[in-house]
């Protein structure tokens, strides 16, 4: 639940930051968000959610929620300066 709380938390820092300092903030949000679906699928592993469960989080959320952090990170890289 804190990752889950934590990745909302780096959303709303990430977009309220100047285009050049984003990126940062975006690549924590991607390293949080990898560790939440770790953890969802141990859970799933370990039968403290359902196959169901896992596949309509992953399916309704995760999927989208995976592309939408990749497409803000290709797009914020511009921004950084080398």
């Amino acid at each position: 639940m804190n990752l889950a709380w934590r990745c909302i938390d780096l959303t709303i820092e990430a977009n309220s930051m100047p285009n050049n300092k984003k990126y940062q903030k975006i690549s924590e949000l991607s390293n949080i968000f990898d560790k939440l679906k770790i953890r969802l699928r141990m859970a799933q592993e370990l039968q403290l959610i359902s196959e169901k469960q896992f596949a309509h989080i992953y399916t309704y959320y995760g999927k989208e929620m995976g592309e939408m952090i990749g497409g803000w990170s290709n797009w914020s890289q511009q921004f950084v300066r080398l």
